[in-house]
């Protein structure tokens, strides 16, 4: 199930919003601001990626494990 109707939804408060609901505020009607919307992307990508390549050992023998059976 997809969190961002849910967050859209029920979230009220500014400080309390989530990532993408924040991206979201960068699209308007008639102009984007494209500029902030792809800093907050890679911001939000980054951390993700670092996470990966970490512990990119974990994932490979875990895909090797399930693939053998």
């Amino acid at each position: 199930m997809d969190e961002y109707p849910i967050a859209l939804t029920l979230i009220n408060s500014p400080s309390h919003r989530t990532l993408p609901i924040g991206l979201a505020l960068f699209i308007g009607a008639h102009t984007t601001a494209w500029g902030p919307f792809m800093a907050g992307s890679v911001i939000a990508t980054v951390p993700l990626v670092i996470v990966y390549f970490v512990s990119q050992r974990w994932f490979r023998s875990g895909i090797s494990l399930g693939g053998i059976r």
